[in-house]
């Protein structure tokens, strides 16, 4: 199963504005698209096509303007990695459908090799769905503060 960059991008977006919701209170201003994709190291032309798409999905609202931007619409607890997925790539469990006609289609509907792919589908969709971007800001501080070792000599 692959993700696409795209994916990765829109989830360090999220990151950035759930940091900057959590350290201003969820009654943030607006951050603009430059500052999360420099902050996050996304290239901004990139950075403005998953904003465009979190915010059709209603995951985020935008304000045009001097003091215009992004920001959250919900908490970043209630956000899963799989709703972003399924935002950006799609559904990560496709939905097989059986021609009851087809005797391949019906004899591939009872392989075990179709079924350990939807058995491995459905176990990357539990943990997407068991992660929120609230546990992704928490780990990224946790590693940040980590990597901010001071070695004295």
């Amino acid at each position: 199963m692959k993700f696409s960059q795209k994916t990765d991008y829109a989830l360090r977006a999220l990151v950035e504005l759930g940091r900057q919701a959590s350290q201003k209170g969820q009654a943030c201003g607006h951050l603009s698209n430059r500052a999360i994709a420099t902050n996050q190291r996304i290239p901004e032309r990139f950075c403005e096509q998953v904003l465009a798409s979190l915010r059709r999905a209603g995951l985020i609202e935008s304000q045009r303007g001097a003091s215009g931007g992004v920001r959250l619409v919900r908490k970043a607890e209630t956000i899963t990695v799989s709703e972003v997925v399924d935002i950006i790539e799609g559904p990560v469990v496709t939905k097989g459908s059986i021609d009851p006609f087809d005797d391949d289609s019906r004899a591939l509907a009872h392989s075990s090799i179709q079924e350990l792919w939807l058995d491995l589908q459905i176990t990357v969709r539990d943990r997407l769905a068991s992660v929120t971007v609230a546990d992704l800001i928490f780990r990224q501080d946790e590693l940040d503060r980590s990597s901010r070792l001071v070695f004295q000599i």
